[in-house]
């Protein structure tokens, strides 16, 4: 068999079928390579070992720094499959509150940031981890849900979410989503 693309480009179907294949699985297998490597290397209390490590003024760990790569990959991919790993590693960040109390924007956050490039796929999960983990997830879920839709779709889908909740305390909690009318725009949806 010729190489995968030149196997594409051949006048035979069964050859550039064959090429579609291999293709394909060299991609699957890299995502799952991906996926390993983040799992691998964000094992345990990683934030506080990354705060720990930039306040003694030290080099991040690579292992961090190669997890926040292979998020960017699998953003980049668009990798639906990889969605349930973002969304678990979601408030991941290799960037420390400085002591000012700078906040963290969503580009300091690999993996909301490859979620971001998947784009509507991710936005379910996104919301049923907020509604699992609290509050302290708002601001992820208001940054990746005005980054992947604009704002009145952005919150025609919250909306829409808070209808199907039963739940009272949950739409309570989501409604948190919506901005309040006298809000500034910079702040909400």
């Amino acid at each position: 068999m010729t190489k995968p693309l030149d196997g594409l480009r051949s006048e035979y179907p069964g050859v550039r079928e064959e090429a579609e294949r291999q293709i394909l699985e060299a991609h699957k297998e890299t995502v799952i390579a991906l996926e390993s490597l983040i799992e691998e290397n964000l094992q345990g209390d990683y934030m506080h070992e990354i705060i720990q490590s930039n306040d003694k003024g030290e080099r991040i760990d690579p292992k961090y720094l190669s997890a926040a790569s292979a998020m960017n990959v699998l953003g980049e991919f668009r990798s639906i499959r990889s969605i349930p790993l973002l969304v678990r590693n979601l408030e991941f960040s290799i960037t420390r509150v400085s002591a000012r109390g700078r906040l963290l924007g969503i580009d300091d956050y690999p993996a909301a940031n490859a979620l971001t490039k998947i784009g509507l796929p991710a936005l379910r999960p996104v919301l049923e981890e907020y509604k699992r983990c609290g509050d302290h997830m708002r601001y992820l879920t208001h940054a990746i849900i005005k980054k992947v839709l604009e704002k009145d779709l952005a919150t025609t889908f919250v909306r829409n979410a808070i209808a199907a909740e039963e739940d009272p305390e949950m739409k309570a909690r989501m409604e948190q989503l919506l901005p309040a009318p006298e809000a500034r725009e910079s702040e909400h949806l």
